[in-house]
């Protein structure tokens, strides 16, 4: 049977005293410090339990910060990683020529100068003696080559430096304009420009090169190629503009020629209409005369200025010649031959009247002349063009052996 705890007792006795009303003997004391200890107990055990569950709690916690961190950490180390490696690749090609070369130049260099610079130090106190001259003979050869050795390995060495350092300049644009590079390095352009090429030659930049107007420094071929489909349109622009431009300036001249041609013949029809008219006034004026000599010269100017003004508009390049013409010699001649129409129409002509109807006479006659040497010389250039065309076809027909007096056409006798 298991033992009652402390609170059955306490109900029970309870229990009893209700049913009878006796109080039974009950050992309060025992009971109360059997409850506290088994409230005490429970609580004990409670903590206990909380601490223990606190202590596991925060193990876990610790374990799971360390883990997280140490998680946190690789995905660092693994994003440097990846950034260095896309750096590595996004960088332009290179090599370090000479670089260990001229490094390994300078250390036997030097280590030749020490050397041969305490010998031959040696043979310079030896030769006091007068023994020391074999090696100084023999050190000083050594000496001056361990000296060219660490200049050359000093130059190598710089040059590689300094195509390291453009290249960082550069980015990863792979390309730098020379003039920010000079800026950036302190350097003139024109000394640049020379390391430049050094450096090409040497062949630091596998892909390097230099823009058609060397002004530009591209690391690899990717760019370059970019730079030659964008030069190859520029030209292709430029030609298509030239050709533009060429064509425009064509077109302009054209319409320029046409508007001069449209205001010639424009002024070459006025020009005419006006000369039409003075020989219609020629004309009305001849039939008004009753005299028979002015009236054959006027009838032979008529003509005359006819036939010109027929042959300037088939020779419209002959229309400055007509100016003075039009603008003085036939206005002259009409005022002329008015004045000997109003001198001929008096009754009583004195003697200085006929005088003047003379000299008028005798000026036709000079006017007439002058009228057809002027229509000479309109068809003088026609017939000069003319003769040299029949020249030139009489030689070639010569040349063919088609004429009966040519050189080059008689037959050969080919001896048997």
């Amino acid at each position: 049977m298991s033992a009652k705890s402390p609170l059955d007792e306490i109900l029970e006795a309870l229990t009893v005293t209700l049913a009878t009303g006796d109080i039974p003997n009950l050992d309060v004391n025992k009971v109360v410090n059997t409850m506290v200890k088994n409230v005490s107990d429970t609580v004990e055990r409670a903590v206990g339990d909380s601490t223990s569950k606190a202590r596991m709690t925060y193990t876990e916690l610790r374990s799971q910060e360390t883990r997280e961190r140490q998680r946190l950490q690789r995905e660092a180390e693994e994003r440097e990683r990846q950034r260095r490696l896309a750096e590595y690749n996004a960088r332009a090609p290179f090599r370090a020529v000479g670089k260990v070369g001229g490094i390994l130049s300078m250390i036997f260099g030097w280590m030749g100068c020490f050397m041969f610079g305490i010998t031959s130090i040696v043979g310079c106190a030896m030769l006091v003696d007068g023994e020391g001259v074999g090696v100084l003979a023999l050190m000083l050869p050594f000496l001056v080559a361990s000296i060219l050795l660490v200049k050359f390995g000093s130059a190598a060495k710089k040059r590689c430096d300094r195509a390291w350092k453009y290249l960082k300049l550069a980015g990863n644009n792979h390309y730098i304009n020379l003039e920010d590079l000079a800026m950036a390095t302190g350097q003139t352009k024109k000394a640049l420009l020379k390391d430049i090429k050094n450096i090409l030659a040497k062949g630091h930049y596998p892909q390097g090169h230099l823009d058609r107007q060397q002004t530009c420094l591209m690391l690899d071929d990717k760019i370059f190629r970019e730079y030659l489909e964008i030069e190859k349109q520029r030209k292709a622009t430029e030609k298509e503009r030239k050709l533009a431009a060429k064509e425009e300036a064509e077109q302009l001249r054209q319409a320029q020629a046409a508007e001069e041609e449209a205001r010639a013949m424009t002024e070459l029809d006025a020009m005419i209409a006006e000369g039409q008219d003075y020989i219609k006034q020629l004309r009305e004026m001849n039939e008004k005369s009753p005299g028979e000599e002015i009236s054959t010269k006027l009838f032979k100017l008529e003509n005359i200025l006819k036939e010109i003004f027929e042959k300037l508009r088939e020779h419209p390049d002959q229309q400055p010649q007509m100016k003075k013409v039009m603008n003085y010699y036939l206005p002259t001649t009409i005022k002329l031959v008015s004045a000997y129409e109003e001198f001929d129409k008096m009754s009583n002509q004195g003697a200085d009247i006929l005088e003047a109807k003379g000299q008028i006479e005798q000026t036709l006659d000079s006017i007439n002349d002058a009228f057809a040497e002027l229509l000479n010389r309109m068809l003088r250039d026609k017939a000069f063009d003319v003769a040299a065309d029949a020249q030139v076809l009489k030689t070639m027909l010569a040349q063919e052996g088609l004429t009966g007096d040519s050189q080059f056409g008689k037959a050969t006798t080919i001896p048997q």
